[in-house]
C-alpha cells in the first residue's frame, strides 16, 4: 500500500499471523474465520480507520 498510496498514513499494522492463510485456504475473510487473533483485530481496525464500516 506503501507503494500505490504514499499519502495514505494507516496508524495500525499487521502482524504475521498463521490463521490468515487459513483462512484464506477456507475461503473467509480471517475477520469472521477467526475475529479475535492480533490480525484480525488489526484488519478491523484498518477498516475503521479507512471508514470502510464502523
Amino acid at each position: 500500500m506503501k507503494s500505490t498510496s504514499p499519502n495514505v498514513v494507516m496508524l495500525e499494522t499487521v502482524q504475521a499471523d498463521v490463521r490468515v492463510p487459513e483462512a484464506y485456504t477456507a475461503a473467509q475473510p480471517v475477520t469472521l474465520y477467526s475475529p479475535s487473533t492480533v490480525a484480525a483485530e488489526a484488519y478491523t481496525k484498518i477498516g475503521r480507520q479507512m471508514k470502510l464500516y464502523r
